[in-house]
């Protein structure tokens, strides 16, 4: 017996499936699908601008903080240049006992 092979009016023959009971929802899933589609719309709009206004607020945190760290830097080299400066005209007044020096030092 040989095999022919499938005209092209036949179609093979495809297994029949049921459609699958969906799992019943509860809760969240629930009350979203009880929605009308304006409401849904409505509720997607106001998701995307609480999430807008709470990167903005992470922005503004940041900035604030990086604005603070600079300005805690720039504080800390004044204060080390002061030093610095104060720490040179105490030498120098001890080498000549010019006292022009030890005022600078005690303005530095």
């Amino acid at each position: 017996m040989a095999i022919r092979p499938a005209l092209p009016s036949e179609s093979p023959a495809r297994p029949t499936t049921a459609a699958r009971p969906r799992p019943p929802r509860h809760g969240l899933a629930r009350w979203i699908g009880q929605l009308s589609i304006s409401r849904k719309l409505a509720a997607m709009v106001l998701a995307n601008c609480l999430i807008v206004v709470s990167l903005l607020v992470v922005v503004i945190v940041g900035l604030r903080t990086t604005d603070a760290v600079r300005s805690y830097v720039y504080g800390e080299g004044l204060w080390s240049k002061a030093q610095k400066s104060a720490i040179y005209h105490l030498n120098r007044y001890t080498l000549t006992a010019d006292p022009e020096d030890f005022a600078k030092y005690e303005a530095a």
